[in-house]
């Protein structure tokens, strides 16, 4: 076997492999042996017939299989004969094969970076983890009052912060109804009976908090200013008047804390739900400082270490990561127009995190091997197992699955990286 490497910029090879004909022939052979047992040839039973004849007769496609059987083997051999540690694959180009002149190709990939690693043993992290006060439980048993809250009918008094409004209104920007500037967003422009939240989040930017103080019947004209990231393009950085109408005010009112409300909690009694949330928020208090904690070692390592990304990896992951983005933007409500119009911002987002994450995983992974630390089938299967539980699937599945997309390395490597992260944290001095 001849193999030349050619650098590609990066972390890109370019490699021409050469396989010569004393070296295709045994597999060659074999693809032979296995049509002669199974073809049909006229004069023949079936699988009686001379190889010979066979080869002759199936000459294209024994090639053709020969080939598919050959050109995995030799880009591995060629890979372990450089020593390259292979990324992904690109792109191969230029396959040529014949039983009597051998098999050449030539193989774009990318490896994985060279890393240096940093002083990863001498991390450390700052203590920003809190106790739990009992003005944090009255304030978490007030959020769980305002859930199961109702609105009821209020009079003799203007709009107020929390209340839901029933209002017509209708917009002008640049003497043009709103509606018309913004034709693709249905209600932007102007609408009836429209039963509004007055306060956080605004469906208008502005009109809610211009709307505190009106009376039922009144009607106001509330100047807003769109933001220049506002998800309408052509309301962008546009001033508008829009005139207001109150219809009706109901207020927010909360249950009281009574048997009916302790049962609906699930609580047998005040003390004991103010306990229990206690202990909810301790508990979270704690995950959010780990979660914490983990960005600062994982800041710290990608700060310390320069390298180049296979940018393949690197697209793989974006690709991946925006379409995870257009499915949040999706669910929460975005039209696909609005979703189009974002899609130079939602790359950008999902190439700048993506290159972050795939750094920090080779970075793990380098540590993960200077501390000899492995994924055993126990860890692998355990993995699995959670991966078909979010995905509502029998771990059978999806272990096929992996296998059949050669991901399970992955999935070890995966497993490796996070140990090597949490062998991090436990070293880590703090401060």
């Amino acid at each position: 076997m001849k193999v030349t490497v050619e650098d590609a910029g990066g972390c890109r090879r370019l490699m021409r492999v050469e396989v010569g004909a004393d070296d295709v022939l045994p597999s060659y052979s074999e693809v032979v042996g296995l049509y002669a047992r199974s073809a049909t040839v006229p004069g023949f039973r079936r699988g009686r017939a001379p190889a010979g004849i066979v080869e002759k007769r199936y000459a294209k496609d024994i090639a053709e299989d020969a080939k598919d059987r050959l050109l995995p083997k030799a880009y591995r051999d060629a890979v372990k004969k450089e020593g390259l540690r292979a990324a992904s694959v690109v792109d191969v180009q230029d396959v040529v094969f014949a039983r009597d002149k051998g098999l050449s190709f030539s193989v774009t990939l990318d490896l994985q970076p060279e890393i240096k690693l940093p002083k990863y043993k001498k991390i450390t992290v700052t203590d920003q983890g809190k106790p739990v006060t009992d003005a944090d439980v009255e304030e978490a048993l007030n959020s769980l009052r305002e859930r199961a809250a109702r609105f009821g009918e209020v009079t003799g008094r203007g709009v107020r912060k929390g209340d839901l409004a029933q209002i017509d209104y209708s917009g002008v920007c640049d003497g043009e109804p709103v509606e018309k500037a913004a034709s693709d967003c249905s209600g932007l422009g102007r609408a009836t009976d429209f039963w509004a939240l007055v306060g956080e989040p605004e469906f208008i930017p502005g009109i809610p908090a211009g709307m505190e103080g009106m009376q039922v019947g009144e009607t106001r004209k509330i100047e807003v200013t769109f933001p220049g990231d506002h998800h309408v393009e052509a309301m962008r950085g546009k001033t508008a008047v829009y005139e207001v109408t109150v219809k009706a005010v109901r207020e927010r009112i909360l249950p009281e804390l009574n048997e009916e409300f302790l049962k609906l909690a699930g609580a047998e009694s005040v003390e004991k739900l103010r306990e229990t949330i206690r202990k909810d928020l301790e508990e979270r208090a704690v995950q959010d400082e780990l979660a914490r904690r983990r960005d600062e070692v994982a800041k710290f390592l990608l700060d310390g270490v320069t390298c180049d990304l296979p940018e393949s990896v690197v697209a793989r992951e974006a690709h991946a990561t925006a379409r995870m983005l257009v499915r949040r933007f999706a669910y929460q409500g975005a039209t696909r127009e609005q979703i189009e119009q974002r899609s130079d911002e939602i790359m950008g987002v999902a190439h700048r995190t993506s290159s972050d994450r795939v750094k920090l995983g080779y970075i793990l992974s380098r540590i993960a091997d200077e501390e000899k630390i492995e994924a055993s089938d126990a860890e692998l299967d355990e993995r699995i197992a959670r991966m078909a539980s979010s995905r509502r699937e029998t771990p059978e599945k999806v272990r096929e699955d992996l296998e059949e997309d050669g991901a399970i390395e992955q999935v070890r490597e995966d497993i490796r990286a996070d140990k090597a992260l949490e062998m991090l944290m436990s070293i880590a001095k703090t401060k």
